[in-house]
């Protein structure tokens, strides 16, 4: 829509803008929206159109202009017509009005039929709606006297709609001079609509000229006014800076023509400004995993506020910094992204400790990153194992690297027979020094024990020997002194 309006800092306006009325002398019917199931009623329903508006001496111009006037410009949709195609058609084809309309209602129910269609005028020479109406019929609203008059043909029902419609239709069409523009605007294009506060907005528009081109063109957002620059004949282009605060922001356009109008063209586009980042929240269903034992990382990420996605991206870096493993997608978060170990060929990576970044990115760019470690470790946790007999106990070392991530753990001695005398288990880190302890009159050399343990990734260690295998034997005191004292 282009309105007129006053503006100190430009030309007037025109000062003697009048409203004159304008005979219905030759009109384009776009083809009709059918809401209907019957594929026919469009064709058979213009041909009553143009049989009704003909006995009113109307003209009506041929479908296949107005067909070579849409597919030209690849108008798919003919419920409505823009401003810019109802001005364009009418100069084209030399019409004064476009008949837009729908067929709503076809049926034939038990004998009894029903018809309804709804017709807009639409002015051609500034594009203004003239007249719109709805009427729909059933065969009993004619009923008389006796049962009389009840309509039974549905296709002389929609003569009585289509009849009853035109007849509203008024002959003459209003044009006010201060709408008839020189020129329309024919395209906005605004890059990017989403943005954060500060950042550039590139904004282009196009004008389609009916009589003249406009000599100078300026945008307006918020408090800011730039003039944009021509870079051919119909097309002038500038760049805006998003206002500070978050929110919704309408563009203006105001274009001056020779004669000395300004036309104000509202809210053309708009710019969204967003300033703040996605927030995500990430789980993970494990910190180590087996590759070789078909165990995996599974990351679910979860959207926490109201916010569109543009793009995301996961990587998973190994400790040189190198990119092993990516992907990324666009428009909304995916319910989860599993990584078995392998890298971009699909080739399990050795063991080790990983970085994995999620990088969330919304339309205005705003960024959040999320990292954290990941181990991959297939090997089982190696544990060195040595005993110690005290006074009624036994003493257990056991002597393993500190990143094993060992989860839980059992140590049980064993009878001769193999028989479990006592379990001792826990979760988490296996104990460096754990008393067992004894009672009763206990062959010591003769007992076993075995120890289970397994590791975050899932993997396991297992091993039963018996005692005297790992039981330190001390020497004498006396040989102790010995050894001292010779060293």
């Amino acid at each position: 829509m282009i309105i007129l309006v006053p503006s100190p800092s430009l030309s007037t306006l025109k000062e003697s803008a009048t409203v004159e009325s304008r005979p219905v002398r030759r009109v384009a019917i776009l083809p009709l929206v059918n809401y209907t199931r019957e594929p026919g009623a469009p064709d058979e329903i213009e041909g009553l159109l143009r049989e009704e508006l003909s006995k009113r001496g109307i003209e009506v111009v041929g479908r296949d202009k107005v067909d070579r006037f849409l597919a030209k410009r690849r108008i798919r949709y003919t419920g409505g017509i823009t401003r810019l195609y109802a001005r364009e058609m009418g100069k084209e084809l030399g019409v004064d009005a476009i008949v837009v309309g729908s067929i709503d209602l076809l049926s034939d129910l038990n004998g009894e039929v029903y018809a309804g269609l709804s017709i807009r005028l639409v002015s051609a020479v500034d594009g203004s709606l003239v007249w719109a109406d709805t009427l729909s019929y059933s065969g009993r609203d004619f009923e008389g006297v006796l049962g009389l008059g009840v309509i039974t043909s549905m296709d002389t029902l929609t003569r009585k709609v289509v009849s009853g419609l035109v007849g509203k239709m008024p002959s003459l069409i209003p044009v006010d001079d201060a709408r008839v523009t020189p020129f329309e605007i024919e395209r906005v294009d605004i890059y990017p609509r989403v943005t954060k506060g500060g950042e550039g907005v590139e904004i282009r528009v196009r004008f389609h000229p009916f009589s003249e081109r406009p000599v100078g063109v300026k945008v307006r957002l918020g408090t800011q006014e730039v003039v944009l620059k021509a870079i051919n004949r119909n097309s002038y282009e500038g760049v805006l800076h998003a206002p500070d605060r978050e929110g919704v922001y309408t563009i203006d356009v105001i274009a001056l023509y020779k004669g000395g109008g300004v036309y104000l063209s509202p809210a053309v586009g708009k710019v969204i400004v967003d300033n703040t980042p996605p927030k995500v929240e990430i789980e993970v269903n494990t910190l180590a995993f087996a590759s070789r034992r078909r165990g995996y990382f599974l990351l679910r990420p979860k959207l926490l506020n109201y916010e569109r996605i543009d793009q995301w991206k996961i990587e998973i870096v190994d400790k040189r910094g190198r990119v092993i493993r990516s992907d990324k997608g666009y428009g909304r978060l995916p319910v989860g992204l599993v990584w078995r170990g392998e890298n971009n060929l699909f080739q399990l990576v050795e063991d080790g400790w990983y970085t994995y970044r999620f990088l969330v990115t919304d339309p205005a760019g705003n960024k959040t990153l999320y990292s954290g470690k990941v181990r991959v470790k297939n090997r089982p946790p190696q544990v060195d194992i040595s005993v110690e007999k005290g006074e009624n106990e036994l003493v257990f070392t056991f002597d393993y690297a500190p990143d094993e991530g060992i989860k839980e753990w059992e140590v049980v001695l064993l009878s001769p027979e193999g028989k479990k005398i006592k379990a001792m288990r826990g979760k988490g880190d296996l104990p460096r020094r754990l008393k067992y302890p004894l009672s009763g009159n206990w062959d010591i050399e003769r007992l076993s024990f075995s120890i289970e343990v397994r590791d975050e990734a899932g993997n396991h260690f297992r091993v039963t020997n018996p005692v005297s295998t790992a039981l330190i034997r001390k020497a004498p005191f006396a040989e102790k002194r010995k050894v001292l004292k010779d060293f």
